[in-house]
């Protein structure tokens, strides 16, 4: 915090460390997040005030009152007349960048300030993309993709992303205000991620039940996996939450598949409900969605299987997917059993060591 001599205005300064200085990455990453800020004027985007000479490298910027959106959700769910009301102005702010060819490609409570009047201020374009300016390459640079709880799925495949992407990550950021809890979880933030890839947001009526359907539909569109089926502007998700008597709900698989699965919950009731290994496995490859619980019941299937044929049905599920986790893999390594021929364990290992290649989180033990 300092005061600007000349007008007395208080102001925040952002002085990079030596080291940044030093590092032409994270340096290009700071001049960029200054280069952005210059060009944006909105009351809810954060300032950045330039133009004069400087003695040393550093950003001067407005002084936001408030505290974060993380400290805010800190204490739980809020409700919902204050999420939406936060969440539309989120929402202008974001329309405001798109139009000037900017994409933040960070949205989270922590780059979101709220004063006593839940105005907001977006803050911090460290890693905002510019249309007009020259693309950063960022090399084993993994920090600059976004924060894995609310990095939308296109980022996690690699791609840049653009407006639709700020609008996913707005739609988990309004998950947790409504329910106080995130969309997908994880115990490691590539778990996290991959996640997103694999299956469908937690219910939000099921976290909440007070969500009302058409609130529940605005938070799916909002989540799409696919980027085309989502908002495609941020002033038509504010819409839709300005005029939710209005929004038509559709008969969404994510709602099917969740009953379905829920519906099968437990080892032992899924265990009771199959005709035996090969009816459940088939369905999981056949549907190419996986969940903790298959895994669990074809470990209690492996145990007694007597035909390879089975197991080898499991693996290939586990290649179909494509985002095993560690402990899922362990199923794969069957070669022990009774039963198991050659020939099965031969494909079985193929199908670990596909995994090894298409998820970087295997570790050396695994592969």
């Amino acid at each position: 915090r300092a005061t600007d001599m000349r007008d007395n205005r208080v102001v925040a300064l952002k002085i990079p460390h030596p080291d940044m200085e030093a590092d032409p990455i994270l340096f290009d990453r700071f001049q960029r997040e200054a280069a952005i800020g210059e060009k944006l004027n909105h009351p809810m985007v954060m300032r950045v005030y330039g133009g004069e000479k400087r003695s040393r490298v550093y950003m001067v910027m407005e002084w936001c009152d408030g505290r974060l959106l993380r400290e805010v959700l800190s204490h739980g769910r809020i409700s919902q007349e204050r999420a939406i009301r936060i969440a539309i102005k989120v929402l202008d702010a974001l329309q405001y960048i798109h139009e000037q060819g900017i994409v933040h490609r960070d949205i989270k409570p922590e780059n979101i300030m709220v004063d006593a009047r839940d105005n907001v201020k977006l803050i911090d374009f460290g890693i905002a993309g510019d249309n007009g300016a020259r693309r950063l390459t960022y090399a084993n640079f993994t920090s600059t993709l976004g924060t894995a709880d609310y990095i939308s799925p296109e980022q996690v495949k690699g791609k840049r992303g653009d407006g639709r992407s700020d609008i996913y990550s707005m739609g988990v950021i309004f998950y947790e205000m409504l329910t106080g809890r995130l969309p997908f979880s994880g115990s490691s933030p590539m778990e996290t991620m991959n996640d997103r890839l694999l299956n469908h947001p937690f219910p939000p009526t099921s976290a909440e039940p007070s969500i009302s359907p058409q609130l529940q539909e605005v938070l799916y569109r909002a989540l799409e996996r696919d980027p085309q089926h989502r908002y495609h502007r941020a002033r038509e998700f504010a819409h839709d939450l300005q005029h939710l008597s209005a929004v038509a709900v559709e008969d969404r698989v994510e709602t099917r598949d969740w009953n379905r699965h829920r519906s099968r919950a437990g080892v032992s009731g899924l265990q009771d409900r199959v005709d035996g290994p090969a009816d459940f496995v088939g369905s999981a490859y056949r549907n190419r969605r996986l969940v903790h619980d298959h895994f669990v019941l074809g470990h209690v299937l492996a145990d007694g299987a007597s035909d390879g044929q089975h197991m080898l049905q499991v693996g290939r599920t586990i290649l179909v997917g494509r985002g095993a986790h560690r402990d899922h893999l362990q199923l794969a390594k069957v070669h022990g059993l009774p039963g198991v021929g050659c020939e099965v364990q031969a494909a079985l290992a193929l199908v670990l060591c596909h995994q090894c290649v298409q998820s970087r989180f295997v570790d050396r033990d695994d592969a």
